[in-house]
């Protein structure tokens, strides 16, 4: 009775922490498709960049928010300021903005990128002077640095190392990190001591079509990161590093398919990942286990203000204090993609299919075939397109009879269907 009594007790205990979460609704904040990234410049100050090109300030700690900028033609992916002033936005279309008033007036700096780089996915500020940024998530890889406060940049080609990179976070002027997809299409993370002159790997994952996406630093000795797949044949993962990002462990978030981007920890114990899905994953327990929460939806970014306080942003942004949760995320509906993969057919087929998928928005497709552990087999489209309806009827008759799959990878995420090639 007593063992019964504790089980109960316990089962009680873990339902009220995971009930508790803190994560909190801001009933003024911008929604969006997308909101990729946030910044925040003290407790109560930061902005919100969005998909559909807008950029929103806070000046009270989320409670409200103001439009500071639009540009319609654009995709605002990143956000990073060197101090109270002076910050930038970058865009997945190649433009680079900037600055001077805390966010209230940005200037496109573009022109003063050489060469012109596709889009800028991370932003890192050292200093007061010095800020890294990285791209892109669907190819070239390279390096942007300026050591003056943006006034000029310098570019490192990364195309030898890595098809595409997605963030970067750096200690010191020399000494940091940047993650993406490595030349064998596997999530990859290097690392360098000389401001970029030369890169080492630091990790290098197993499986095909993954990114190592959003990494975090909760000091100078810990850090994560999580796995953002477009291989349906794999689990949700993310990594975990306790000597500075030398080595990382590989920790299952769980079996189920989802392609986890955003990652966010209070301490080395407690933290959340996020992605293209509704709700968030939780653990109390260093990545032992995790546990779907309903806050949030569509997480790219979490922000780490103090010990107390973390912002992350997705379909909007969200609040995590000690308080219980106000967040009513219906984790049980399907989750509704932006763009979508509408139909694959005949399935099984063995000559020919049609592909049919259709775009919200203008964004950039990857559209291939890959085998059943996440090789690419075939691309079928890698440019940008306008929303829309599209169809393609690709042949298949010289693949092998077996099961594959078709992924429509976009600027907001990745949809996946399953295909069998049979022989006639």
């Amino acid at each position: 009775m007593r063992n019964a009594f504790t089980l109960l007790s316990l089962s009680l205990l873990t339902l009220t922490l995971h009930a508790q979460t803190g994560w909190n609704s801001l009933p003024n904040a911008p929604t969006s498709q997308r909101i990729d990234d946030i910044f925040f410049v003290n407790t109560d100050t930061g902005v919100a960049a969005t998909a559909e090109g807008k950029i929103y300030k806070t000046e009270n700690a989320g409670t409200n928010w103001s439009l500071k900028f639009s540009s319609a033609s654009n995709y605002m992916r990143s956000t990073e300021f060197l101090n109270d002033s002076v910050g930038f936005a970058g865009t997945l279309y190649g433009d680079l903005f900037k600055t001077v008033d805390g966010g209230d007036t940005w200037t496109d700096i573009s022109n003063l990128l050489n060469p012109n780089v596709s889009g800028i996915c991370g932003l890192n500020a050292v200093s007061d002077s010095i800020i890294y940024g990285v791209g892109i998530w669907f190819e070239p890889a390279y390096v942007i640095k300026s050591t003056n406060s943006g006034q000029t940049w310098s570019y490192t080609d990364m195309s030898s190392l890595a098809h595409g990179l997605v963030d970067v976070y750096f200690f010191s002027p020399d000494t940091g990190f940047v993650t993406g997809i490595g030349l064998d299409d596997q999530a990859i993370i290097f690392y360098t001591d000389d401001g970029g002159a030369t890169w080492a790997t630091k990790y290098s994952g197993n499986d095909y079509s993954t990114y190592a996406w959003k990494i975090q630093f909760l000091n100078r000795r810990d850090a994560v990161a999580c796995i953002a797949s477009t291989n349906a044949s794999t689990g949700s993962e993310m990594i975990m590093s306790s000597d500075s990002g030398m080595t990382w462990q590989l920790k299952t978030v769980t079996p189920m398919y989802h392609e986890l981007e955003g990652i966010g920890f209070m301490n080395k114990a407690h933290g959340w990942v996020g992605g293209y899905f509704n709700g968030m994953y939780e653990t109390v327990d260093s990545g032992a286990t995790w546990n779907l929460i309903s806050a949030g939806k569509d997480l790219n970014r979490y922000f780490k203000i103090n010990d107390t306080l973390l912002y992350a942003c997705g379909h909007s942004v969200y609040k995590f204090i000690d308080t219980a949760t106000t967040i009513a995320t219906d984790v049980s509906e399907p989750f509704v993609p932006i763009h979508t993969l509408d139909a694959v057919y005949p399935n099984p087929a063995s000559d020919e299919i049609t592909i049919s998928y259709t775009l919200h928005n203008k964004t950039m497709v990857d559209l291939a075939l890959y085998d059943d552990i996440g090789r690419r087999v075939i691309r079928f489209v890698h440019q940008h397109q306008d929303g829309g309806k599209y169809s393609l009827q690709p042949k298949i008759n010289s693949l092998p009879a077996g099961k594959y799959f078709i992924t429509l990878n976009t600027n907001e995420g990745a949809v996946v269907s399953d295909f069998i090639r049979i022989e006639r």
